[in-house]
């Protein structure tokens, strides 16, 4: 990319100049390495030495201040591991997903400098981007391969439409070798009251049938991967009073043929319905706030659950000190485990931190991680913890500073981590002493 942006210029002035700024960027020269060239033919050497000189100081300053982020802070756990790959995205990253060999990354991000949400595959072993394709705003949301590695399942791609077609998207599909879109999923239901914010969808462990919420309706369809087929409709989510609700998470237990939805708001509602049956089981509330993240303990069936539970910064007045507001819940304890059948409180797992940002349950069925952060005003550190699934014991804790930790994934074998903070995914090789 060539910029040729006039900074100044005066025709009848002897010291006229225009500056151009020129940017490069390509798999063998990274975005970084930027060049800043000011020209002037006509000018002296003695006089082009000096300008070049705080053009080039000027350059360094903006380099360091815009594109480095922070590292890790001095606070960072080394019993966690030690960092095998360092990948600078830039951005809010929204999602880190491992294929199921092990060999490539799903990395979406969003960011003003980087033509909006993008979504890539890296390639581990070659340390390249195979391809990257944009997202308007879905790639803030789930993205995950199918269990045998065929497709890329990912909220919708669009959701702007002149004829109506994409306010129904349930599912965008993609080719993992290209990123190429391959089918969408449609609400063909009578009721259209779908909307692509509200379709979260969780995979059976045998990845033959995939769960997907429709809309506002409060409905989970379940659909056969591969065909994309329709097999049942569990639901609607209700309320105490019998009311639909729109969920805003789904954890689908195969084994046990569980669907549990689970809510943002209302005090952290979730409800759990026999998938045969299409009968609800179980409702009860988590948290004073509401339901950030849910995943399923594979081992237990329980449900771990991290809660929006912290004050959040009010807009101050002018000459006002910067005020709390909102309905604070134990910041502590705002990861849980439940059952799903009874409502019953398992454990906390305890641990430094605020508000949940992200959850990644262990392959292995034996640990759980979490990314802890909240915003800067707070003046509050972000924390990576991981806990021993089945006894809450705390295992590691890492203090990343003033850093804001987007989210947390385990790979498939749970031999590594990656951890995304402030633009830059950390691939973590959990050391085999502490994490057997």
């Amino acid at each position: 990319m060539n910029l040729g942006l006039p900074i100044w210029k005066s025709k009848p002035c002897s010291c006229a100049f225009w500056v151009h700024t020129e940017f490069y960027y390509s798999k063998a020269r990274p975005f970084s390495q930027a060049r800043l060239a000011c020209r002037r033919p006509e000018q002296s050497a003695s006089v082009r030495r000096p300008l070049r000189a705080m053009l080039l100081l000027l350059g360094l300053c903006l380099f360091a201040f815009c594109r480095s982020p922070p590292a890790a802070a001095e606070g960072f756990d080394p019993r966690l591991g030690r960092v095998v790959l360092t990948l600078r995205v830039g951005g809010t990253i929204g999602n880190v997903t491992w294929s199921p060999d092990q060999q490539r990354l799903l990395i979406s991000s969003s960011s003003l400098f980087n033509k909006g949400r993008k979504l890539m595959s890296f390639d581990l072993a070659r340390r390249k981007v195979e391809w990257e394709t944009l997202c308007e705003y879905s790639c803030e949301q789930r993205i995950e391969y199918t269990h045998d590695g065929r497709f890329i399942l990912m909220r919708p791609l669009s959701a702007i439409s002149t004829d109506g077609r994409n306010s129904r998207q349930v599912l965008s599909v993609l080719d993992p070798v290209t990123g190429r879109l391959l089918t969408t999923i449609l609400n063909e239901s009578s009721d259209r009251n779908s909307t692509p914010t509200h379709a979260d969808f969780a995979q059976a462990e045998d990845g033959k049938t995939l769960a997907v919420i429709i809309g506002f309706t409060g409905i989970a369809r379940i659909y056969e991967v591969g065909t994309w087929q329709v097999v049942r409709q569990v639901g609607p989510m209700t309320g105490e009073q019998g009311q639909a609700k729109a969920p805003s998470q789904l954890v689908y237990d195969s084994r046990r043929d569980l669907l549990t939805f689970g809510m943002r708001a209302q005090q952290g509602l979730l409800q759990s319905w026999n998938v045969e049956a299409n009968a609800p089981l179980a409702r009860f509330t988590t948290y004073k706030t509401g339901v950030k993240r849910m995943v399923l303990d594979g081992s237990s069936g329980n449900i771990i659950t991290g809660g929006d539970g912290a004050l959040y910064p009010e807009t101050p007045l002018p000459g006002q000190p910067l005020r709390l507001i909102g309905v604070q819940d134990d910041p502590q304890t705002l990861v849980r485990a439940w059952d799903p059948i009874s409502g019953r409180r398992i454990r906390d797992y305890v641990g430094p931190g605020n508000a949940v940002e992200s959850l990644s349950f262990a392959p292995n069925n034996r640990y759980v991680a979490a990314a802890k952060s909240q915003a800067p005003p707070m003046g509050i550190d972000a924390h990576v913890l991981v806990w021993e699934a089945a006894t809450g014991r705390l295992i590691s804790s890492s203090n990343f500073g003033q850093q804001f930790v987007d989210l947390v994934s385990f790979s498939r074998d749970s031999r590594q981590l990656a951890v995304a903070a402030s633009g830059v995914v950390r691939v973590i090789e959990l050391d085999p002493r502490v994490f057997p």
